[in-house]
């Protein structure tokens, strides 16, 4: 991704950002208790609202390797398998992130493999970056513009996942 269409739309969602909530790391080994559910999103006219993502889906060759690659080496908790892939995701600050990751070409839609961009905010930079340094995993590119400092990385089927943080 470009890395002015990138600040445009970091812009554009952290104008809709609440303020941070406290530092509580993630890991596989963390249980994640379930957070106060969010104030409802404004109605519109028609007198319904969004209230936060349900989920995203990537397409994958093989969902059970990508999936436990993003759990094991990349820190995002996949809880569990499904029919056709695997499932998982975290709550910060009242909200859920949930992503499935499907199998190529079946009924799940989802972004076709090598073709997702996922961004992660980070509360240490640096220290996300050198855990996966540990493990063999070296970012692709990294850039620090008036929004931060980005670190982005590629999965074992091409798609473009980046970190963010200061």
């Amino acid at each position: 991704m470009k890395p002015r269409l990138r600040t445009i739309l970091l812009l554009a969602l952290t104008s809709c950002a609440r303020p941070p909530a406290p530092v509580c790391p993630v890991t596989p080994a963390t249980p994640v208790a379930r957070a106060a559910r969010a104030s409802p999103a404004p109605k519109s006219p028609g007198g319904v609202g969004l209230e936060y993502v349900g989920g995203t889906a990537i397409q994958a060759k093989d969902p059970k390797a990508l999936s436990a690659w993003y759990n094991d080496r990349f820190g995002l908790p996949m809880k569990g398998e499904m029919p056709g892939g695997a499932y998982g995701g975290f709550e910060w600050n009242g909200t859920s992130f949930n992503i499935a990751i499907v199998a190529a070409g079946g009924k799940h839609p989802g972004a076709a493999p090598g073709t997702a961009y996922l961004v992660f905010h980070v509360a240490d930079y640096d220290a996300f970056v050198a855990a996966r340094a540990t493990q063999g995993l070296t970012p692709v590119s990294t850039s620090n513009d008036g929004m931060g400092r980005f670190a982005s990385f590629h999965d074992l089927e091409g798609n473009e996942v980046a970190v963010w943080g200061h």
